[in-house]
């Protein structure tokens, strides 16, 4: 019996040893955890050839054609920001990415951004008219797409500084660095 007690435990030590390996194996080695189906796809942007892609769906549908324009109406909209901050450095672009100001703005509940919400129904949308391995290209693109919105948007730099807001002679100077309007300009290009 005393032999049946220990072999369970060691069981579930192993099992316990085995489970917290995977979890490391997962959180510090992605390619490896790849390997046994618990990471995402990492590749690069222009490790995704888009002259290989096979779309199966309609894409003259209403939906398709309405993710088309969602995307399109982005990219227009970010170039409209990149011209803009060209222009003048205390340009205020949080209308081209649908940024309230901070007055409408919580601690407890961030506000919904509508362009990522519209950017992930149009990625969808999208996704479900190719065939599978061209679909996991455009998972990919859709996630690296809104992985860049929202790095651009949470960038020191981007609010721009309203004369007599709280902060605003800090950020007028983050906006005075040539350095973050590079940076920050280079988000923006990189999400177009």
């Amino acid at each position: 019996m005393e032999a049946d007690v220990a072999s369970k435990q060691n069981s579930a030590g192993s099992l316990a040893r085995r489970m917290v390996l995977i979890g490391a194996i997962g959180a510090a080695a992605p390619p490896a955890a790849l390997s046994i189906g618990l990471a995402q796809d990492f590749r690069p942007l222009e490790s995704i050839d888009s002259t290989k892609r096979v779309i199966t769906g309609d894409m003259n549908s209403e939906s398709a054609q309405k993710a088309i324009k969602i995307i399109k109406d982005t990219r227009d909209r970010v170039q409209s920001a990149v011209e803009k901050l060209d222009a003048d450095r205390e340009a205020d672009f949080a209308r081209e990415f649908a940024v309230p100001p901070p007055s409408q703005q919580s601690n407890f509940q961030p506000p919904v951004n509508t362009d990522v919400k519209d950017l992930r129904w149009a990625s969808a949308q999208i996704d479900g008219l190719m065939d599978g391995t061209t679909k996991a290209d455009t998972e990919r693109v859709g996630r690296i797409l809104i992985s860049a919105f929202y790095k651009t948007i949470n960038d020191t730099s981007f609010r721009a500084p309203v004369f007599g807001e709280q902060g605003w002679i800090g950020q007028s100077a983050r906006r005075a660095e040539p350095e973050n309007v590079k940076r920050l300009r280079g988000e923006m290009v990189n999400l177009v």
